[in-house]
């Protein structure tokens, strides 16, 4: 099979359209068919916890709307599932919240009703990017009727009466409450100082009555996440809010997108998670997660299973407006037991409210720095690019920090282009050679095509003959391009995930993360660049006389300005400096070879 430089340019075009297909739609306005979503709600319902799918009482057994779907899984026309976390709403006061202070990073509001973390805020983290400081808006994660670290009782049958505080200060919050059984629930949360944006959670039972009682169906809430905690419409376009679990069984945590989790409820196998027991589970948007964590990471605690949902809610965003989001909401299953008259259990959980900080996942254990992504790649891990992304991006760190300007990451990126155009400089320079000698071969070209017009399969094997004779490479002419696709790849899933260079500022672009604008509107002149760049480079370099080569490179700097449209500014920053190095390395491989014919002639 003959891979020409056109073939092979054809190959990476559909690598890229792979890649990069959802975004580009995205950018188009174009989206996938899609259930019907539920009208945007102010309060989305939740309902009981349940236990193991087997366990589960049958559907003639439960309230009317016990089983009913709700939220987007009702809207997709999901069947009710006995047993399943849908149909009643999670019991929320008007009352004020308790408000609890972690250090510095964290401040959350409790329900004194016992409904656990209604928010979290994180005040070292801007909601958006603003002009003016005054309208600065600290990230906030999690809503009421999405609680965090909420013990479910409703599908376990126990009722219990008003609840009375026993402890509140600055970062501490306990409550008692009872049951007409005489069964005494003392839940207590703990905003931790000395451990950033950690938080713990224990549920303490008591048996005061006269019968045992069954601790049966119980959960613990995990929360809600959406897509991206963002004002602007435009960052939750390309990107979808996520459930990670990590199953005891599993060789590496299991990431679920809102997509999957809907796939999960249609066909009915969501009940299958309920059997698997997993450490610990988190629902994510972009940057923030909210992970919930049977005892602690350094314990053998677990959940006996976990079950996921989706729900519609409407967010305020910029303008006054709405946006309708899909939130992907999770809860832990915890086991069943029978607590004997005078008898006591303590459950304890560890929960974080936090951004996907790669660093700081990984001193916590527990492989949760898995839910960054940093080696995930469309659907498969491979090791180099969990490898190359860690390097890149504690190269931008150190840079950053070196220039200790406000577009220090933007330097950064043109500090890695520039290294990474000189370590291919020798390829490039070899490239550029390759293709005036084969720009010279244009003659003998032509009069091999029409020699041997009626035989290809000849054609071809002369034309090997005259490249290999005259150290013509046609595969030589991709490889500067392919060899780099790993760098631009490491570069996307490290722009996608890492958190540091988010709202990172260079030149016009407020957000490195985000595609660049202008005044709010979507002109992107950094893409626009990177086509003229892509462009004058087709241009300067020889050519070989192909016309349909001529026009798939014409094709390829039309095409790259719709790719990088709706691409993390960042990215187009690195492929557009790269192009301009390439214009440059084009004109200084020239004026050296100027150079050397000069002195062949001289002598």
């Amino acid at each position: 099979m003959k891979y020409d430089k056109v073939s092979l340019v054809g190959v990476a075009v559909c690598v890229l359209l792979m890649v990069f297909w959802g975004p580009l739609l995205g950018l188009l306005g174009i989206q996938r068919p899609t259930p019907p979503a539920p009208p945007p709600a102010e309060a989305s319902e939740a309902a009981p916890a349940a236990e193991p799918a087997a366990a589960a009482p049958s559907a003639a057994a439960l309230p009317a709307d016990a089983g009913a779907p709700s939220g987007a899984a009702a809207a997709a026309g999901l069947p009710s599932q006995p047993g399943a976390l849908r149909g009643q709403a999670w019991p929320t006061t008007g009352a004020e919240p308790v408000r609890l202070q972690g250090g510095e990073v964290l401040r959350l509001e409790l329900d004194p009703a016992g409904s656990g973390v209604r928010r979290a805020t994180l005040p070292a983290y801007a909601r958006d990017v603003v002009r003016d400081p005054a309208a600065r808006e600290p990230v906030t994660l999690g809503r009421p009727e999405f609680p965090f670290l909420a013990l479910n009782l409703q599908a376990a049958g126990l009722e219990f009466g008003p609840a009375e505080v026993l402890t509140q200060s600055a970062s501490v919050l306990e409550l008692r409450r009872r049951s007409p059984s005489g069964l005494v629930l003392t839940e207590r949360w703990e905003a931790l100082a000395e451990a950033p944006y950690q938080i713990r959670y224990s549920s303490h039972f008591r048996n005061d009555g006269a019968a045992p009682v069954s601790l049966r169906r119980l959960a613990v809430e995990a929360g809600a996440m959406p897509p991206s905690v963002s004002a602007r419409p435009a960052a939750s376009r390309s990107v979808s809010s996520t459930v990670a679990v990590n199953f005891l069984d599993a060789s590496r945590p299991k990431s679920y997108a809102s997509k999957q989790v809907l796939k999960l409820l249609r066909k009915g196998t969501a009940v299958d998670l309920e059997q698997r027991p997993a450490k610990w589970l988190a629902v994510q948007s972009q940057y923030f997660m909210l992970a919930l964590i049977a005892g602690s990471l350094s314990d053998q605690e677990a959940f006996t299973g976990c079950q996921l949902d989706l729900q519609s809610v409407a967010v305020p965003a910029a303008g006054n407006k709405t946006i309708a989001q899909t939130w992907c909401q999770a809860r832990g299953l915890l086991p069943a037991q029978t607590l004997e008259p005078g008898r006591e259990v303590t459950l304890a959980f560890t929960g974080l409210a936090m951004p996907k900080d790669y660093g700081l996942l990984q001193q916590l254990g527990g492989r949760l720095e898995t839910v960054v992504g940093m080696d995930s790649f469309m659907f498969w891990n491979p090791a180099w690019m969990g490898v190359l992304t860690r390097w890149l991006l504690r190269l931008l760190i150190w840079l950053n920090d070196l220039f200790k300007v406000s577009w220090g990451y933007g330097l950064a990126i043109i500090v890695i282009t520039l290294a990474v155009k000189l370590l291919f400089w020798p390829l490039t320079h070899h490239h550029t050679n390759s293709m005036r000698r084969m720009q010279a071969l244009q003659p003998q070209l032509k009069e091999l095509r029409e020699k041997y017009k009626e035989d290809p399969q000849k054609l071809y094997r002369k034309q090997a003959e005259l490249f290999k004779e005259n150290k013509v490479s046609q595969l030589g002419g991709c490889l500067p391009m392919l060899l780099q696709l790993p760098v631009f790849f490491a570069l996307f899933v490290t722009f996608r995930g890492a958190i540091e260079l988010r709202h990172a500022s260079f030149l016009w672009s407020a957000d490195l993360s985000m595609p660049d604008d202008v005044f709010g509107l979507p002109l992107r002149p950094l893409a626009i660049l990177m086509g003229a760049t892509m462009f004058l480079q087709q241009k300067m370099t020889p050519s070989t006389g192909d016309p349909q080569q001529q026009r798939m490179m014409n094709f390829m700097s039309i095409f790259f300005i719709f790719l990088f449209y709706g691409m993390p500014s960042g990215l187009t920053l690195y492929w557009t400096v790269s192009q301009i190095l390439s214009i440059v390395q084009m004109l200084a491989t020239n004026a050296l070879n100027r150079r050397a014919e000069q002195r062949a002639a001289a002598a």
